[in-house]
């Protein structure tokens, strides 16, 4: 019996206490917090001492040591992603932290996972950093994640959701002491302001990263003054212009030159605007980019009389937007955020129930070892009694109480056992209504999204033929050339064609008006494009008394008037 009191107290000290940390898990510990410092030139310097001094155990050391080895390699930009030795660094501290959680480990080993990732499989393993990352109060760490989210949902055109993962990181950047991180997100929820046309604060943000110029690399300060230059490009030319040059001084970027060519175009400077732009292509980073400044690109040449230019390049535009449109489809990041969402849903009450058995492991055994211990010490003064019947008998009858309280004890513990079974049985229940629910909703949003590509590609393939037969109705018009036969599909034709590539036209026609028909539409539209009365009434058959009572009629009802008879 002695024996066995020996081993449980020798199993509790072990369990209680651990092994320690090895000399070699402690220089990793060093190398973690020059990281945290960026002293990444003396960080690197240790795990160099590390590989040529320990033999890296499996284990927490080899886990720990991958983690820092990799961080260091990405922060140096030295990670091929074609080569698997980099890749199995980070895969084997992400299998050992899940596994054994570490939370802040697990959570960095997913961030950089991420970074170096593929858009779909970046998404995945950023939104595992998220909900791993809130598990711990480290904010240096959720500024990267959620910026990280944020601009992932940028570039695949979610701006409400980029913006409240934008201004969380902003959040836990105020809290860090990271000020060129904290710029980063600025600028991010700048941009986002400015793609769902809230100007006040896209300027905003953008502005407050001016007051960290003097605090940040060359590099950065070049996308400062480009997101500045963009925000104010409407209020403030001569300053946006002003910035914008100071980017292209520090690194040529083809924002800072659509910018300059925007103002150019403003100012009726075609010929500057056209220079600007054709530089603007040189940088195009994406099928994106280019299909944006080449469809610049052919308004002004429109503006410059180059008309068979720029039918060239609105063709090429088309094309390209297409092109945009199925790698969109592609690349879409919705769904997988939902199933992540839903798929931690599942995790966590999955952990529930392992907590529910965990619980009842711990009260048996500590009901089992105060029993056997408190046994042990009763037998012990029982031996010592020996000599004397009536001491051994009252131990007998202690003893037998002993006993007694030990099977009301495990009684008790059969009790809670079953109460705890019926628990897992609901929540086993429930986990599957919760999984055939997760299922359902699956399957609706994949049905949803076919739905909306479709009507998507429908409607794309319409407006590609209006905007088509528009193009060679405008050039009749212009030629002189009489049109027979006009109906609503023309009308309708060239309306598209004339407000796509005429966007100011159509911005001062929906403020001066509202609730027009094709055939006023397209008589505003001949009138823009400099023909007079008769010249309209000829190309529409008609004449011109008919062409002068419409204009004054169309006069007659401005905007705020047509919305209270609409009223």
């Amino acid at each position: 019996m002695n024996r066995i009191l020996f081993l449980l107290i020798s199993a509790f000290t072990f369990i209680t206490y651990g092994c320690g940390d090895s000399a070699c898990y402690k220089k990793l510990i060093e190398v973690d917090s020059l990281t945290e410092n960026d002293l990444n030139d003396s960080a690197n310097k240790i795990i160099q001492i590390i590989e040529n001094t320990y033999n890296i155990k499996d284990g927490k050391e080899r886990a720990y040591y991958s983690l820092l080895k990799y961080q260091l390699l990405f922060r140096k930009n030295r990670i091929n992603k074609n080569v698997h030795v980099e890749d199995s660094l980070i895969n084997y501290s992400i299998s050992y932290y899940s596994d054994n959680e570490d939370a802040r480990k697990l959570a960095l080993s997913y961030y950089l996972k991420g970074r170096m990732s593929k858009e779909k499989d970046a998404i995945r393993y950023f939104k595992k950093a998220e909900f791993t990352v809130q598990k711990t109060d480290n904010n240096f760490l959720k500024m990267r994640i959620f910026n990280c989210i944020a601009l992932a949902n940028l570039k695949n055109e979610d701006y409400k959701t980029g913006l409240k993962f934008g201004l969380k990181s902003i959040k836990y950047g105020q809290k860090a002491n990271d000020t060129e991180t904290l710029i980063w997100c600025y600028l991010t929820v700048s941009d986002l302001y400015g793609y769902i046309h809230k100007p006040d604060s896209c300027i905003f943000f953008a502005n407050k990263c001016i007051d960290y110029l003097d605090k940040v690399p060359l590099a950065q300060k070049a996308s400062i003054y480009i997101n500045v230059a963009a925000a104010i490009e409407n209020t403030d030319t001569a300053k946006a212009k002003e910035y914008a040059l100071k980017s292209l001084e520090i690194r040529k970027s083809n924002s800072a030159y659509q910018i300059l060519a925007k103002l150019a175009r403003d100012r009726k400077d075609y010929a500057q605007s056209e220079a600007y732009l054709e530089e603007a292509l040189k940088y195009s980073p994406s099928v994106d980019w280019e299909a944006f400044i080449l469809y610049e690109l052919a308004q002004t040449k429109e503006h410059m009389g180059k008309y068979k230019e720029a039918n060239i390049i609105s063709k090429k535009v088309i094309k390209l937007r297409d092109s945009v449109e199925h790698i969109h489809a592609r690349d879409s990041i919705k769904e997988i955020q939902l199933a992540a969402e839903l798929d931690n849903k599942k995790q966590s009450e999955m952990k529930a129930k392992d907590d529910y058995t965990a619980i009842i492991v711990v009260v048996l055994t500590t009901i089992i070892a105060i029993t056997l211990a408190a046994y042990a010490i009763k037998r012990r003064k029982h031996k010592k009694s020996m000599d004397v019947i009536e001491n051994m008998e009252k131990n007998m009858e202690n003893m037998e109480k002993d006993i007694k309280t030990m099977e009301k004890h495990v009684d008790n513990a059969e009790k809670q056992m079953d109460k705890y079974r019926h628990n897992i049985k609901k929540l086993e229940e429930k986990n599957k209504e919760k999984e055939k629910e997760i299922n359902a909703a699956g399957k609706e949003t994949r049905k949803q999204l076919a739905k909306l590509k479709k009507e998507t590609e429908k409607a794309k393939q319409k407006e590609t033929e209006l905007y088509q037969k528009g193009f060679d109705i405008y050039n009749k018009v212009k030629n002189g050339t009489k049109i027979q036969g006009w109906d609503n599909e023309k009308m309708k034709s060239i309306v598209t064609f004339y407000t796509t590539i005429n966007t100011d036209f159509k911005k001062q026609t929906e403020q001066a008006y509202t609730g027009l028909t094709e055939y006023q539409y397209t008589i505003l539209i001949m009138k823009d494009m400099g023909l007079n009365n008769k010249q309209i009434a000829d190309a529409l058959g008609t004449n011109d008394n008919a062409i002068r009572t419409m204009i004054s009629r169309i006069k007659k009802r401005p905007k705020e008037q047509s919305q209270q008879n609409k009223e």
